[in-house]
């Protein structure tokens, strides 16, 4: 039986942005060994309540994914493949197992930086992402985004346009064209780029994949570069996740007011490829080029440590959800009740407090407050 079964089978336990996937992975040297396993006392009390789901052997669901992916021509990298990227094995809840069009490969040797920012982009914050990905696609650098309505698609097109290499991070499953109006940028990057996502084939997504996801564009690239950003946007999750491992973040003068510690704010794309040793004197565009015609703020103000725990999530927002949480587990239509907000805001911050191991999703789509150890 292909390992790689194995692999499908515990990515449908363990979901996405999960630190259970950390751990088990971390701890068994193949997915095949935690499907032979039947004692999960090991595991903290946090993630005792998986135990009952690891001990079910049912691999017919996981066999109808296997099938679909050959069929389909869609690569499965498992975690423990020489072909999963290594800094994705640096974070704390690594994808079980990525599904993949293209040759992923490509990635290793080379730099990379992430372009993010809005979907609602206007013709300014379009043109600055144009302008930065086909710098780095021309320079060598690897630009990867997210494939979304706006700055992400603008990122992705101009990279692949200009014969670079261009890397897409669905928040779907890898068989999902959205938006359904990309479906020619979808086409050109499964045949000339690469297309990653941790979601297999007719998976059920909600909102909450899309934030998910930004901790692989982070993790995949060496900077981020955001461009256009609003309160609560997925490019400031991207930016968070950047910070909390460590990479640089730049915001692109002009279209961005908002301040993440210890990042910087640049004028041209030269001013990062500098970053990565590469000094073009051709591609220092001058800062007038990214003025705004009309002044409008599309950021925030941001400031958060490099790292942050369970007990310190960042927004008064978060701390209100975590609060409710902390006394009354439930689910997230519960909780859009209790703070009068819709239930897409609810996922949003429950992704950033799962994605701090703040909280953990149990089965129902109930949460809970995790206990710190």
């Amino acid at each position: 039986m292909d390992d790689k079964l194995y692999y499908i089978w515990l990515q449908r336990i363990c979901g996405a942005a999960n630190r259970l996937s950390g751990l088990l992975l971390s701890h068994f040297p193949s997915a095949a060994a935690v499907y032979e396993c039947t004692d999960f006392s090991f595991l903290p009390e946090n993630y005792r309540h998986y135990a009952d789901m690891l001990c079910v052997k049912d691999l017919s669901q996981t066999l109808e994914t296997y099938k679909a992916c050959v069929n389909r021509g869609i690569k499965l990298v498992p975690y423990h493949s020489p072909d999963y990227p290594a800094s994705l094995r640096d974070i704390d809840d690594p994808p079980v197992q990525l599904y993949v069009y293209g040759d992923i490969t490509r990635l290793s040797g080379v730099h990379s930086a992430a372009i993010v920012g809005t979907r609602n982009a206007d013709e300014n914050g379009i043109a600055s992402a144009t302008r930065y990905a086909e710098s780095f696609a021309r320079s060598g650098v690897a630009v990867i985004s997210g494939l979304a309505k706006g700055i992400d698609c603008a990122a992705n097109d101009s990279a692949l346009k200009a014969g670079g290499l261009s890397v897409g991070v669905l928040g779907t499953p890898i068989d999902r064209i959205y938006p359904p109006e990309n479906v020619r940028l979808f086409h050109r990057m499964y045949s000339s780029g690469v297309v990653v996502s941790e979601y297999a084939p007719r998976a059920e997504v909600g909102r909450y994949s899309f934030p998910a996801r930004n901790r692989i564009i982070s993790a995949l690239s060496e900077c981020t570069v955001v461009i256009q950003a609003a309160q609560g946007s997925g490019a400031i999750i991207t930016a968070r996740r950047a910070v909390q491992q460590n990479k640089p973040v730049y915001f692109a003068a002009g279209g961005v007011t908002a301040v993440l510690e210890g990042s910087v704010s640049v004028s041209c794309p030269a001013e990062v490829l500098e970053r990565f040793e590469i000094d073009d004197p051709s591609l220092r565009i001058s800062p007038s080029a990214y003025a705004p015609r009309h002044a409008v703020s599309h950021g925030m103000k941001i400031e958060l440590p490099p790292e942050k725990n369970a007990s310190q999530p960042g927004t008064n927002d978060e701390l209100k959800l975590l609060s409710i949480i902390s006394g009354h587990p439930g689910t997230a239509e519960e909780f859009a009740a209790a703070m009068k907000v819709s239930v897409d805001r609810i996922y949003e911050l429950l992704t950033l407090l799962e994605l701090d191991g703040a909280i953990t999703a149990s089965a129902g789509g109930r949460y809970t407050k995790n206990t710190l150890k």
